[in-house]
């Protein structure tokens, strides 16, 4: 999917401005846990709230579709280093093909190419590029080659002079302008993931494949760990969870007794980090053990991903 060769129109552009699973249902403490019921959709973001805000600078953009461009650091990071963003978007397809953009759980059913959310990431995780619906859509129908200019239209946020190294978003993009690109920072995502160097990692089309079918992403708060804490746990933990395949397996575990806020959107994000840090350009596995709680009070949920679910070993450290 990823082709590292850039057409010279790219080029140019990069140069102007210097991303068999089993049906099992999570009922008390079972461990083999498929794609959950769907929650709040986080898919889509409301133009008139980016642009309403103060700290909104917007810039004229000369990209394909005349995609609209505004800088925000407080919605979208500050201190992004331009290499690191392109290196990001240097992940993001090609081709002229049209292709359908979706909320990951339709409730109507329709099928989307790519599910949203949906991001790539630089390979040290500190920058990244993310997709949104444009409220109230449910659907878009972009290009990849109208998303790559659009993320290259963006990039004049982190390389703007004396206001610049700052997150922003690309709005209207493609054939039905219902599609945004942002440029975000990620450190905070990524910055408790760890590696592990001696260890393989399972498959990349496999964790991906995971991540993007695998995983719900809404914001709703939900209290993990011991189904038998009081109070109880809704979602119970250790729990694994399998790519279609079996070839990679997401462990998400705490230790016993304990319980912990976080939301299935936290998993999502801890998820792609772990992806994009270690298994992508590394080849190897990685773990974070801070998800949940909040910036003063750290999360104690551990995810670590595998080849293999290693169930005993999960239980006996719990």
């Amino acid at each position: 999917m990823h082709n590292p060769c850039i057409s010279p129109i790219f080029a140019g552009l990069l140069f102007l401005v210097t991303a068999v699973t089993p049906a099992v249902v999570n009922s008390g403490p079972s461990l083999i846990q498929s794609r959950p019921a769907p929650h709040t959709d986080n898919s889509r973001i409301n133009l008139a709230d980016v642009l309403s805000d103060s700290t909104t600078t917007t810039v004229n953009s000369s990209s394909t579709n005349s995609a609209n461009v505004a800088c925000n650091s407080r919605l979208f990071g500050s201190q992004l280093n331009l290499v690191m963003c392109m290196e990001a978007l240097d992940l993001i397809p090609r081709g002229q093909e049209e292709k359908s953009f979706g909320i990951r759980y339709d409730p109507v059913g329709r099928q989307a190419d790519v599910k949203l959310p949906y991001r790539w990431l630089s390979p040290g995780g500190a920058c990244g590029f993310h997709l949104y619906l444009l409220a109230p859509a449910v659907q878009a129908h972009v290009s990849y080659d109208d998303i790559v200019a659009a993320a290259g239209a963006v990039l004049a946020c982190v390389s703007g002079g004396e206001r610049g190294n700052r997150g922003g978003i690309a709005t209207e993009v493609g054939g039905d302008n219902k599609l945004a690109v942002a440029v975000i920072n990620t450190n905070y995502e990524t910055r408790n993931v760890h590696c592990l160097s001696r260890t393989p990692g399972p498959p990349a089309a496999s964790c991906k494949n995971l991540i993007d079918n695998g995983i719900d992403a809404g914001r709703d708060l939900k209290l993990w760990g011991d189904p038998f804490a009081q109070p109880p746990a809704r979602e119970s933990l250790p729990a694994f969870w399998p790519s279609a395949d079996h070839g990679c397996w997401a462990q998400v575990r705490m230790d016993r007794g304990r319980t912990q806020l976080a939301s299935w959107y936290q998993m999502w994000e801890a998820a792609t980090a772990i992806y994009y840090k270690c298994i992508l350009p590394e080849g190897i596995t990685g773990f974070t053990d801070s998800i949940g709680g909040a910036r003063t009070d750290p999360g104690r949920i551990r995810m670590t991903f595998s080849r293999i679910p290693m169930m005993a070993e999960a239980q006996s450290k719990d």
